[in-house]
């Protein structure tokens, strides 16, 4: 690491953008060292610099491609394009407050992408965000946004012009001092942005256009609320481009950092690669050992192998005779499985029952059964019939008067439904 205390400010930035490139992407990645930024590029007005070797050059206008021009020209003199950790006007992004009651940490993203419609419904195009998940469980959440199609715009340009952007973020979260709360003001001559800071989390962002600012009552007004955001706390301000450069610290808050598209894809195409190498070493290992000097075990599988199929030769013909049955079985079972109705059994229990009743109707169709006839009592006919094992589900059929009766059963031993269940499974009935 270089004695230059600028040079220093690069070398933490550096490490901790690393660091923090794992937390957002996921600890299956590859490790640090081939997803961490080589350089910090800092946006300043009408200036671009890189924060480790302290060179500025005049940028044109603050977008996409101007931005990626004035890399370029930045670091025309080195042999490789680095890795950049990209920091933009805090003018760029946009700070929401929700109340998500009962949403776990683990599912705190994804409840805000269902509602990002309704969370910013005054924008039109696609939002990305970024939203703490180390902070005090609660059900209060602040969430920075920025356009989604600009975050993927600038790694674009600048991988058009060779170089690669792990990573864009609010320049006023950056190069911060140590303290985990405090106040953070950075002020251009466009805009002016107060930050609160919580323990490392956002609690408070505040933003006004410069503009505003010349109506003496928009000026209090914004005076009395900063003053009231949190009181008694280190303030730390950048009022220049010099403040930034001449920082004494180079802390990041690691969890406000956009990662574009092309930067996520990427990282997880290098942790791929590394799961495939890993599989790769796990087979060979495996095929090492399986060409291991184990002689005996292999004589003995082979050994094995040859008696089963000896075995399986002298069994053949049961196997044969076997499949012989079931073939039977499977034509000839819808033939013998017939449910049998047992017509004169039925009516010998039915004679039993109705007499001295008298029967006038009988039908019989797939075990259903329906009488009509004459009694004196219906009712007690019907309890008689109940009780007799023969039948089963006797309800009267239609009304009947005090004579005549008209009564549906069913026979207990068959189950016509069931037969057609097993053979005949498609049938529409």
């Amino acid at each position: 690491m270089s004695n230059n205390p600028t040079n220093a400010i690069g070398d933490k930035l550096k490490l901790q953008f690393a660091d923090q490139w794992h937390a957002i992407i996921g600890a299956s990645l590859p490790s640090a060292k081939t997803l961490s930024a080589d350089a910090t590029v800092l946006v300043y007005e009408d200036r671009i610099c890189h924060i480790e070797s302290r060179q500025c050059i005049t940028l044109s206008t603050l977008d996409p491609e101007s931005v990626a021009l004035a890399a370029e020209k930045l670091f025309a003199n080195l042999a490789q394009s680095p890795t950049l950790l990209l920091l933009l006007p805090s003018s760029q992004f946009l700070l929401t407050e929700v109340n998500l009651p009962g949403v776990a940490r683990e599912s705190l993203r994804s409840a805000i992408r269902l509602q990002s419609a309704v969370l910013v419904p005054s924008y039109r195009g696609e939002l990305t965000f970024t939203v703490s998940t180390t902070g005090p469980i609660g059900d209060h959440h602040n969430i920075l946004w920025m356009s989604d199609a600009l975050l993927n715009e600038y790694f674009a340009a600048l991988q058009s012009k060779g170089f690669f952007l792990a990573g864009l973020m609010p320049r006023v979260l950056a190069m911060l001092p140590e303290q985990s709360t405090g106040t953070l003001r950075d002020e251009d001559n466009r805009f002016d942005t107060h930050v609160t800071i919580v323990d490392d989390n956002i609690s408070h962002w505040q933003q006004v256009s410069k503009a505003d600012l010349e109506e003496p009552q928009y000026e209090a007004q914004w005076n009395e609320n900063l003053s009231a955001a949190l009181p008694n706390t280190k303030l730390t301000e950048r009022h220049n481009l010099e403040d930034y450069l001449d920082s004494g610290a180079a802390r990041t808050l690691n969890q406000y950092v956009f990662v574009p598209a092309g930067a996520s894809a990427k990282a997880k195409q290098n942790a791929k690669g590394r799961r495939i190498t890993q599989a790769i070493a796990a087979t060979v290992v495996v095929a090492l050992v399986g060409a291991s000097p184990f002689f005996y075990q292999g004589y003995k599988r082979a050994q094995l192998a040859k008696e089963l199929e000896e075995v399986m030769l002298l069994s053949s013909d049961a196997r044969a005779d076997q499949a012989l049955v079931r073939d039977f079985e499977s034509r000839w079972g819808v033939l013998n499985e017939f449910p049998v109705q047992d017509i004169s059994t039925m009516l010998l229990a039915l004679q039993q029952e109705l007499s001295p009743s008298v029967l006038s109707s009988l039908e019989v169709d797939e075990g259903r059964v329906q009488i009509e006839g004459e009694s004196s009592d219906p009712q007690s006919l019907l309890e008689r019939l109940e009780q007799n094992q023969a039948f089963s589900g006797l309800d009267f059929s239609r009304a009947t008067n005090n004579n005549r009766y008209s009564i549906e059963m069913r026979l207990s031993t068959v189950d016509f439904d069931g037969y057609k269940q097993w053979y005949f499974p498609d049938e529409r009935r």
